[in-house]
């Protein structure tokens, strides 16, 4: 039978589950790990320009997508400082 959405697919099920036991998991993670988010967001920021040099994207798309992870780094930042803000409770 044919899937009447994405929601029906296995695969989408299957990676559904994943994410929600991978994010269970994170919440007993130490603090310090949230570098590792703030690491990989500037990494992407570097593939970004490599895909500009080699064509992949414009000018405007690297600019909005640049602009894009430096708010996210930028927010990383700030939750870095201070993460008993961001835990679940740590109000």
């Amino acid at each position: 039978m044919p899937a009447k959405d994405h929601g029906d697919l296995g695969v989408y099920r299957l990676a559904f589950a994943s994410a929600i036991q991978i994010h269970e998991l994170t919440k007993s993670f130490p603090d310090e790990e949230l570098s590792h988010a703030d690491a990989e967001a500037a990494e992407t920021l570097v593939w970004l320009d490599f895909a500009l040099h080699f064509g992949c994207l414009s000018r405007a798309l690297h600019q909005e997508l640049a602009d894009h992870y430096d708010h996210i780094c930028r927010q990383l930042a700030l939750m870095m400082a201070e993460p008993q803000k961001w835990m679940p409770g740590g109000h």
